[in-house]
This record gives structure tokens, sequence and C-alpha cells, in this order.
């Protein structure tokens, strides 16, 4: 798949313990991570080193600190023998250095699961990451030319959106007139913004390697959330359907 190691960086516990990130990513893989690929619940899985004379570790393979290194990380075989519920981890016997960690899912292969649905859910997870962090940059980028106008209240007036704001809250008082006014022009100026900045990631792509020429269909939403959505969704809820414990009958 082309993965490397240093694709799997920053892990969970770099991201929350170092001040400077000295890594090509910014964010842990973990956080991308997409349940959906489970084969197990975590019970199951425990519950396959049960035999009748005791609990026995299962076998797999993890990505742990080589020789309890900093930031040199590795697949290495494992002995694994617990899983919180609370924060989600595994707790993990390293055996070539006999070392405990708690690890999130990403970092663990059980040597009985699909190691091509393991690659296609490492892939996804890069995937999520990657356009996250691009719209992240992209987001500060943006925020940081607009700082000043925002901060003088300057913006270029549209006479399409005053007239569709006329219409909707030309009766309101002129307090709430003028602060609706103020976030609508919040946000065009923003998308607008967003739009010169991917005329200068075309015109000097060398200067943003991580952005491509479709910056604004990539990364702002083509849509939001409809009432209609939100209606099913709570219709849904009110049926109390446990899908986690569900899945795994």
């Amino acid at each position: 798949a082309g993965i490397t190691n240093a694709d799997l960086m920053p892990t969970e516990i770099l991201y929350y313990s170092l001040s400077d990130n000295v890594f090509k990513h910014f964010l842990p893989l973990s956080f991308f991570d997409d349940s959906d690929y489970d084969t197990n619940s975590p019970e199951a899985w425990l519950s396959l080193g049960k035999v009748e004379d005791g609990i026995y570790p299962l076998p797999a393979k993890a990505f742990l600190p080589y020789r309890q290194s900093l930031f040199d990380y590795r697949w290495q075989y494992v002995a694994v023998s617990a899983y919180d519920n609370e924060t989600s981890k595994w707790t993990v016997l390293n055996l070539d250095d006999e070392m405990l960690y708690e690890i999130p899912t990403i970092q663990i292969m059980f040597l009985a699961d699909s190691p091509k649905m393991f690659v296609q859910r490492i892939q996804k997870a890069l995937d999520d990451r990657c356009n996250a962090e691009r719209l992240i940059k992209m987001e500060s980028i943006v925020d940081c030319v607009l700082m000043q106008d925002i901060e003088d209240q300057r913006f270029m007036r549209n006479d399409r959106i005053d007239n569709l704001l006329q219409k909707v809250i030309g009766r309101a008082d002129d307090k709430f007139q003028y602060q609706l006014r103020i976030e609508v022009y919040l946000v065009f100026e923003h998308l607008m913004a967003c739009y010169e900045f991917e005329k200068f990631v075309k015109l000097m792509p060398k200067e943003f390697p991580t952005f491509d020429d479709n910056l604004i269909a990539n990364s702002l939403p083509r849509a939001f959330k409809s009432v209609a959505n939100i209606n099913e969704a709570r219709s849904c809820k009110s049926f109390r359907v446990d899908i986690k414990k569900l899945r795994y009958l």
C-alpha cells in the first residue's frame, strides 16, 4: 500500500506529550479511525483467549516504540491481555522489551485478523487525516488574511446579500439587523477569501504542495444538514437501538 512508519506518526501519546510537532503530520491517526472496519468486538477478541484452564493473551502485531525510543516506532509482536471501554485502549505486552503499553485500535493488528482489511482501515484514516489537516491549514491561512478586516469590520458590500437580508429581517430592530449582517458578511468574506487563496494555489503550486487545484471543492462542505435529516435522526434515536451491541450479535 506504500504506507511508511512516518505516515503513522505521531501516535496519540506523542500528540499529547510533545509540546512541538516534529513529524510531517500534526494529528494522530487514531482520531480518524473508522470502527466500521472492526471484525469483532473487544469482548469477542478477548474470548478467543479463554480455554479450560484459564485466560491467555492474544498474539498480535502493534505499532510501538522500538527499544523504548521516543521517535522510532515499528510494528512488533505483542501479547494482548485487556481492553478498557472507557479509554478505548488495548493493553499489550511487547514481546521484545517486555514493556506494557496502552494503545488505540488502529495501532494493533491481531494475527487472526484480515491484513487486507487492516491496511484498508489505515488507508482510510490516512486519507481522512490528510483532508482534515489540509482544511485546518487552509482555514488558518484564510483567517489570518481576514483578521484585519474582521477587527475593523470592513466588508465588501454585496447588493444581493443586502436585498435578501432586507426581505428576511427588514422589520427587526436595528441592533439585531446589525449583528446578523455582520455574521452573514463574515461567512461571505471567508468564502471569498477561500476562493482567492485557491487562485494563489493554482498560480504557485510549488509554494503550497499540500493543496491541489480543487481546493474549494475538496475542502468546503457542499451542503448543510437539513431539518428533515435532523428530525429523521431524532426518530431513529427514539427506537433506542444499541447499534454497537447489535453489530456483534
